[in-house]
């Protein structure tokens, strides 16, 4: 009886709809229900509806697995106030006026990179920074800044420290003027020194350093060999004309532009010689040459005329040697003849007047 009394009084109460009644248990009391409802909820004519004031602080929890959603809300306007939490999660609200319609960063200094994420920094449309934007350095000990503005038609770079623009472009006539400039060796190249070249770009488009002798075409030495003891090659005989020194190297392959002057000269008067001459480079001949010489019908003796000759070939990186051969067709020749004191109004310092000589200029590749 107990039982049926209580499930009575449950399908009562559901039924009523919180209307209050009075009811009768087993022993014959008599029990008013009369539901009294607060903190958020009102009883309006036996009903418990949502709505009423708070009577205490009240928290919903919500989870990841038991979420909480408004759905039918109305859309709102420009002029209405944003919903915001403090850090307990109270809910407040911010008059949407407070926000002064646009972004406005403030005078702050950032205490972490900003991370762009393929968006740009600025997008400014039909606006200006009225005032120089100041880049300061990364070690806030450094007040030194750059700044970037635009003043007459002229777009700069401001340096506090020189209170001069590092940079400047006219818009008048687009020209860049830079107050100095520096360019770093590129990848492929060579650190920038004193007397290096700037050269095209390498593949990756770096400018690229180089050293004035690595340029192709350019020359890489200069080497000068000079005859010393005088020779007498009899006729139908070749010789080679003694010199100070015979090699030249180079450093990567080239071209080697060789000039050989000697002056051959009759050995005993009134018998006129003729032959050739031979360019020797590394024991093999290059190239040739004729003189003749004879003796002099009055007082000079032994005339006779520089034999002059040159020869440009491509040669690998390494020593080379060069030389010249004398060859006598007909009577005894002399070479490297020093003129004083048989011949007339020579004095000690010509004594080189008469020899041979041979120059080597080597160019890169």
């Amino acid at each position: 009886m107990k039982n049926l009394t209580c499930m009575l009084l449950l399908i009562c109460s559901g039924f009523v709809m919180a209307q209050t009644k009075t009811v009768v248990t087993q022993n014959g009391e008599k029990v008013t229900i009369s539901p009294t409802v607060d903190n958020g909820l009102t009883a309006t004519n036996g009903h418990i509806q949502l709505g009423g004031a708070l009577t205490k602080p009240s928290v919903l929890a919500t989870t990841s697995a038991f979420t909480l959603a408004f759905t039918g809300l109305q859309t709102g306007g420009a002029s209405d106030n944003v919903l915001v939490t403090d850090a307990s999660g109270v809910l407040k609200y911010v008059p949407r006026s407070s926000f002064s319609g646009a972004d406005n960063l403030g005078n702050h200094i950032a205490t972490q990179d900003l991370n762009l994420s393929n968006f740009n920094l600025l997008n400014i449309k039909n606006a200006y920074i009225k005032n120089d934007l100041q880049i300061f350095d990364r070690i806030t000990s450094n007040t030194n800044y750059f700044g970037i503005y635009k003043n007459q038609g002229k777009f700069g770079i401001w340096n506090n420290v020189k209170s001069t623009n590092a940079l400047t472009i006219d818009e008048s006539n687009n020209k860049t003027t830079l107050l100095s400039a520096q360019i770093t060796a590129g990848t492929n190249g060579s650190a920038p020194q004193t007397g290096y070249m700037l050269t095209a770009a390498d593949p990756s488009g770096n400018l690229v350093f180089t050293a004035p002798k690595a340029i192709p075409g350019a020359i890489s030495g200069v080497y000068e060999f000079l005859g010393t003891d005088l020779i007498s090659i009899p006729a139908n005989t070749t010789a080679t004309i003694p010199m100070n020194a015979n090699s030249f190297t180079m450093s990567t392959s080239g071209k080697a532009l060789i000039t050989y002057s000697v002056l051959p000269l009759p050995a005993n008067a009134s018998q006129p010689v003729q032959g050739s001459i031979d360019l020797i480079i590394d024991n093999t001949k290059m190239i040739s040459s004729y003189y003749s010489a004879t003796d002099s019908p009055s007082t000079l003796v032994k005339l006779g005329n520089y034999s002059t000759a040159q020869k440009m070939i491509s040669l690998p990186a390494g020593t080379h040697t060069v030389g010249v051969n004398l060859k006598s067709w007909s009577g005894t020749t002399r070479t490297n003849v020093n003129p004083f004191p048989s011949y007339v109004g020579s004095i000690a310092n010509d004594n080189q007047a008469m020899v041979a000589r041979i120059t080597v200029i080597t160019f890169n590749d």
